[in-house]
């Protein structure tokens, strides 16, 4: 009788595969990365938008649903449809927690990033293209389609609730969770759709940081207060370095701007350029480009001397290096493009005989021994954080933003700047970050340069997720997974991803993904397969079956 149950659940959405295509196509052609909010729409109006889709097709498909505040969403099968907790019993509240929000898309796609374009691979099995299509857009839709696949077969919930929490801020901090937490009704057990097959039963720890300080460019310079023919003043000067733009992926582009002063310094410059070219890894997505153009032609050409009397460097350049973005989960996955800018810059800078001090402490803290131009440490071994453990693997390290301001010199002792960079870091389950944490800023200050001052401050923690492998939970959303795919060695994991079942006691993250093995989400191109689409969609609503039908 259950086999019948549950295939005609199957059926169903077998039925609906159109309609879950579009759906999801629909859902895709809004920008809904986190833009500058109003109090009705605190995450930005794209957002919301898609928020509200989702939730007015849950009303079409006859189930209970709430907006809170454009914050977070829910649809619901199963009991009163009550939407705050309370002393009356309505029955175990089994919660999917997908998210609406996605990563700005970036540079580098080939198919349109807001469209939802199916193609064909070389196979033949048909793909969809668009930002969020893996995260988590699609497996949102997969939810929705799950629960009412149960709902229209008429399928017994035992007293249970079914609850699709629809988040709009995941990738930006999850103050959506934090606010349903305060307002919404804690569910019992579930699972988010938004990490790998068949579970994740350990998320590393997550934690953002930022390193803020200021320094003298070149601070072991003298400076001689009779310089009248500004020997002094240095050859070539950083004024801004700005790369990245978010925490939580590889960063895929980086510029600065640096002032040069003489045509012997241009020349040397333009051939570490050339060779950096020659260099980089083909195929990766790594590049370099540069313009160089006069500054004013109103100045002394012996001199470099302007018309009021002070000195002018003749020319400036604009460096632009590109990457390949991945997820901060996988940092050895992409190109980090600020190591690409620091690494060329640290090289000019030998080149014309000048240093600086902020190319030298990235040198010492993020990259280390990697001496490749695409060379960065994503392992923390730079400040002695590689560690590693059986549950979780290795501890990753992403070097996500960086900006640097540097004043225009009268001399070489007052070349003075200030900086930021921001890191991502994925620790070990079995770590504490009190510990590690401690660790690691003594040896990010500890740099000893004269007039160089360091800061780091933690923005955001996420504490480490970490579950039995043989619970209720597991077996119910393995077993789903195995009895659509028939991948029946399949084995419980961990991941470096960060997800909303950290909010709750007893969830996981499971996957999305099946066919594809390339990791495609934060990066151009992200996809899926249609075929995953649909059979994502019968794992969630066999899951949510084997929780209905089960007890602790």
């Amino acid at each position: 009788m259950k086999n019948m149950e549950l295939n005609r659940v199957l059926n169903k959405i077998d039925e609906w595969r159109d309609e879950i295509i579009a759906d999801l196509q629909a859902l895709v052609k809004f920008e809904s990365y986190k833009q500058q909010g109003t109090e009705t729409e605190p995450y930005g109006k794209q957002v919301a938008l898609a928020l509200n889709y989702m939730l007015e097709r849950g009303v079409r498909f006859g189930m209970h649903t709430h907006n809170y505040d454009n914050r977070i969403g829910h649809v619901e099968i199963g009991g009163s449809g009550r939407v705050y907790g309370s002393t009356e019993s309505d029955g175990e509240l089994i919660a999917l927690l997908a998210h609406l929000d996605v990563v700005p898309e970036g540079n580098g796609w080939t198919q349109p990033p807001y469209e939802g374009k199916t193609i064909a691979d070389n196979n033949g099995a048909l793909r969809m293209y668009g930002r969020g299509t893996e995260d988590d857009k699609g497996p949102a839709v997969a939810s929705l389609y799950a629960l009412r696949a149960l709902a229209e077969t008429g399928t017994s919930l035992n007293n249970k609730r079914v609850r699709l929490l629809l988040g709009c801020d995941e990738e930006a901090g999850m103050g959506d969770m934090e606010y349903y937490c305060e307002v919404g009704e804690t569910p019992t057990i579930g699972f988010t759709p938004d990490g790998g097959y068949p579970a994740i039963f350990a998320e590393k720890g997550i934690v953002t940081s930022i390193v803020e300080g200021r320094g003298i460019a070149d601070p072991d310079a003298t400076h001689n207060a009779n310089d009248t023919e500004n020997t002094n003043i240095p050859a070539i000067t950083i004024t801004t370095i700005d790369g990245g733009d978010k925490d939580n992926k590889v960063p895929e582009n980086c510029n600065s701007h640096i002032l040069l002063g003489s045509n012997e310094v241009v020349a040397r410059m333009e051939t570490v350029l050339n060779g950096v070219v020659a260099e980089l890894t083909n195929g990766n997505g790594a590049k370099l480009s540069w313009v160089v153009t006069p500054t004013d032609a109103n100045t002394d050409a012996d001199t470099n001397v302007n018309a009021s009397g002070a000195y002018q460097y003749p020319y400036q350049a604009t460096i632009n290096a590109s990457g390949l973005s991945a997820h901060a989960m996988a940092p050895a996955e992409g190109v980090n493009a600020i190591a690409i800018m620091m690494n060329t810059l640290t090289r000019v800078f030998a080149a014309v005989g000048e240093s600086n001090t902020l190319l030298d402490y990235f040198q010492t803290y993020y990259v280390g021994d990697e001496h490749r131009i695409e060379g960065c440490d994503t392992r923390g071994k730079c400040v002695g954080a590689n560690h590693r453990d059986e549950p979780s693997g290795e501890l990753t390290w992403n070097t996500a933003i960086i900006h640097y301001k540097g004043e225009i010199p009268s001399n070489k002792a007052e070349t003075n700047f200030t900086f930021a960079i921001t890191h991502n870091i994925r620790y070990c389950v079995t770590l504490s970050w009190d510990t590690l944490g401690n660790e690691i800023t003594n040896r990010l200050v500890q740099y000893d340069a004269r007039e160089f001052a360091v800061t780091v401050r933690d923005t955001n923690h996420l504490p480490p997720l970490y579950l039995e492998k043989d619970t209720r939970l597991i077996n119910a959303v393995s077993e789903a997974y195995k009895s659509i795919t028939g991948d029946a060695n399949a084995l419980p994991q961990s991941s470096g991803g960060g997800t909303y079942a950290r909010w709750f006691d007893n969830f996981v993250a499971i996957g999305f993904a099946i066919r594809n093995k390339e990791l495609v989400i934060h990066q151009a191109d992200e996809y899926i397969y249609i075929d995953d689409l649909i059979d994502s969609t019968k794992i969630y609503a066999t899951a949510i079956y084997n929780l209905i039908n089960s007890e602790e």
